[in-house]
């Protein structure tokens, strides 16, 4: 990714390009193994109405460039013109190696001996295996003659920034610096590829978003310096010549929506923000889907160039949404996005000022843009594994208050549920003592029903046998007809009797019941008494002896079903007796 933004920053170093009239003559000796071009180039436009071998004579056309090349995205291509000359004592093989490795065209001429043009090519969208030296750097090799002294032009062209380091290597030394610098890439190829694949075994038990987004964005790294670095195209060998291109732009385009996901998450941006992380996450989307359909058509270097000016936004926007959150006094939140975004400004600067030459070829110089990822990719994981576990602390948290919420709604809802229960029992009792006081009435009711089957037929066959003697002469002794209405009037009697007994077994029963207190005399009650009883049992002699004179003050019916009870009682249990005192 960070090769793409470099363009922001090669505008910065337009201006120390200046121009002479013609560059000097790169002299080769043999106590140096490798020289850099820087200040030994002519640069100029692609005219089709100059031949090449007009350029190689026709010094007006070049312009002398003090610094490394960089023309930013031009649709022309552009010359580059530097003269070498040998000061070795055999013929020497060098080798030209040209970055960045994802310029898509390269041609060297040079007039040799024989006065014919001869011309080498290569490119990103080259073959590896149609390229001069099949390695994913672009790389031409040069033969001089002791004391030959040569001007050769370059060719190049890219729908990529454009630019012109350019290197000068013997053999051997090309050879020892090839297998560092491919130790050095694939080493951290692979600790992306490993970083990846350990993010996705890891994300899949996590099932945190977050971490996918940052596996996610690692996987778009590392796809795209795969892609940009030549290694893609050298391992894979495709049929398609802008395969690679494809892929580094699909990369990029994806590398910064997952940076916006994760830039708006680490910030914290979408907590205190949601209007701006929403049109920020929409803007972001639309601008890499729209980079991404532009660089499949002819419009593709627009497409770049507009990508590449959005990027350089996107990082100063979050170095000073960091600083932003440091003025809300979030001072560990704020530095330590800060730092995060910081190194990836710093990695990029430091990659431009290299490329440009303004600071020595060194180990720290070359690799800092990797460095620089690096360092930003695990202060991103370390950040993200930071907010995992305090949000995993926070849903312990979340999920203790609820289950303790949730304890005490159901000790609150086992409570009712005993109140519920402790009422649903009293109801059950009181429903069981009803059902009880139903059945003793119910049986009530049927000891009744069997007493007047019973106690009913005795006064009724009296009453039946009376009046069918009466009915059967008219002559009948007045004493005798006196005797059969008396015992009419005491079966009467004994059926009002059985009536009034059953009516107060239903009144006892009912607990809402009270008696009531009346005041009688005792004698002229009783004497009452006494005489409904001689007529109820007039085949019996009931004799009443008066006694002082009482007062009661005392519930007169329940007195006299008593005593009628009573009397009843001892009249059936001792039928031989006919006479009562």
């Amino acid at each position: 990714m960070f090769r793409w933004l470099c363009v922001g920053f090669y505008f910065l170093f337009l201006a120390v390009t200046a121009n002479a009239s013609e560059a000097p003559v790169l002299d080769l000796y043999s106590e140096k193994s490798h020289w850099a071009l820087k200040g030994y180039l002519d640069v100029a436009q692609d005219n089709t109405d100059v031949s090449i071998p007009q350029l190689f004579e026709d010094d007006s056309l070049f312009s002398h460039s003090l610094n490394v090349p960089v023309w930013g995205f031009k649709n022309q291509p552009q010359w580059v013109r530097f003269t070498i000359r040998s000061h070795l004592s055999e013929a020497c093989l060098c080798m030209l190696d040209i970055a960045p490795a994802f310029t898509d065209d390269i041609q060297l001429y040079w007039i040799d001996a024989k006065s014919k043009l001869q011309t080498i090519r290569t490119g990103d969208l080259i073959p590896t295996d149609q390229r001069p030296i099949n390695l994913p750097q672009l790389i031409l090799p040069i033969t001089l003659e002791p004391g030959e002294e040569r001007v050769f032009l370059l060719r190049i062209s890219s729908a990529d920034p454009l630019s012109a380091d350019i290197h000068l290597w013997k053999k051997e030394a090309f050879l020892l610096q090839t297998q560092k610098d491919n130790f050095y890439m694939s080493a951290y190829l692979i600790l992306l590829a490993t970083i990846t694949f350990s993010g996705l075994i890891y994300s899949l038990p996590l099932k945190s978003k977050l971490y996918k987004y940052y596996t996610l964005y690692v996987f778009s790294q590392f796809s795209f310096q795969l892609a940009s670095s030549g290694y893609l195209g050298w391992l894979t060998a495709p049929s398609w010549p802008y395969f690679s291109d494809f892929v580094a732009n699909a990369s990029i385009f994806s590398s910064m929506i997952f940076f916006g996901l994760l830039f708006v998450q680490l910030t914290q941006m979408n907590q205190d923000h949601p209007r701006l992380t929403r049109d920020y996450i929409y803007i972001t989307g639309i601008v890499s889907g729209l980079c991404l359909l532009l660089s499949l058509t002819e419009y593709k270097v627009f497409g770049n160039y507009f990508s590449h000016i959005y990027i350089v936004i996107l990082i100063i926007f979050s170095v000073v949404f960091s600083l932003y959150r440091i003025q809300q006094k979030k001072y560990k939140l704020g530095g330590y996005c800060f730092f995060i975004y910081g190194i990836l400004a710093v990695g990029l600067i430091l990659h431009v000022i290299r490329s440009q030459g303004l600071i020595s070829h060194n180990f720290w110089s070359d690799n800092a843009i990797y460095i620089g990822t690096l360092i930003h990719l695990f202060s991103v994981q370390f950040m993200v594994h930071l907010q995992i576990f305090f949000s995993l602390k926070e849903s312990e948290k979340t999920l203790e208050y609820r289950i303790k919420k949730r304890t005490e709604e159901l000790l609150l809802s086992n409570k009712k549920l005993k109140e519920t229960n402790d009422r649903n029992l009293l109801l059950q009792a009181e429903l069981q003592k009803s059902l009880r006081q139903e059945s003793r009435i119910r049986e009530t009711q049927q000891d009744f029903l069997r007493m007047v089957s019973n106690e009913f037929r005795s006064p009724l066959s009296v009453i039946d046998g009376a009046i069918t003697l009466l009915s059967m002469s008219d002559r009948t002794e007045y004493t005798t007809r006196l005797q059969w209405l008396e015992r009419i009037r005491g079966a009467k009697q004994r059926l009002t009797a059985l009536v009034d007994t059953s009516l107060w077994d239903q009144r006892l029963a009912d607990e809402k019941w009270q008696p009531s207190s009346v005041n009688i005399d005792l004698n002229t009650w009783l004497l009452q008494l006494a005489e409904n009883l001689r007529r109820m049992y007039n085949d019996r002699d009931l004799q009443f002896q008066a006694m002082e004179t009482v007062s009661l003050d005392i519930d007169a019916d329940i007195l006299k079903m008593v005593l009628q009870n009573l009397i009843d009682t001892v009249v059936l249990q001792t039928p031989q007796v006919k006479k009562y005192l």
